[in-house]
């Protein structure tokens, strides 16, 4: 009866190819799974969308077929590019929001208090670059260029 039982489940858990990531210098690794969102820059043309591994040599992004060995830019997310993001999000929305808000206490008062917007509108600038910044890492993910990292295809049986 057992054995019934895991032959059944055994076509359910089929492991999935996978692009592994690879640093030349540290030689640390990013897997991506097939089925994640990623972004590829070819030949400058910009493709979004869901993983999948046609063979060794390429990709296919929604309906795209990409080269490896063409890659120009290699964006996905990562759980360090969705924690930094997060943090960048808030905190630069925190600071710009606290700059702008001096900025218009100061304009709002007149006087010396001029002098405030000196200081407090390149803090509300940061702030807003900032959270700009978060927003991209949250939407786009982490950049892996092919000058400092190697594009290799997993297969299941390796």
């Amino acid at each position: 009866m057992t054995a019934l039982i895991l032959s059944v489940f055994g076509g359910i858990a089929q492991p999935k190819y996978s692009l592994e990531i690879r640093n030349y210098k540290s030689h640390k690794s990013y897997f991506v799974t097939e089925g994640s969102k990623i972004c590829v820059i070819q030949n400058g043309k910009f493709y979004k969308g869901v993983l999948s591994v046609i063979s060794d040599k390429a990709l296919l992004v929604n309906s795209d077929t990409i080269q490896i060995s063409k890659i120009q830019q290699f964006y996905s997310r990562t759980s360090s590019s969705g924690l930094g993001g997060g943090i960048l999000l808030t905190s630069g929305s925190l600071i710009g929001g606290l700059g702008i808000y001096a900025v218009v206490a100061g304009i709002s008062e007149g006087g010396y208090a001029l002098l405030a917007v000196i200081f407090t509108a390149p803090i509300a600038a940061f702030g807003i670059i900032g959270a700009a910044k978060g927003v991209k890492y949250l939407s786009r993910g982490r950049k892996f260029e092919p000058s400092k990292w190697e594009y290799i295809i997993k297969t299941p049986e390796r």
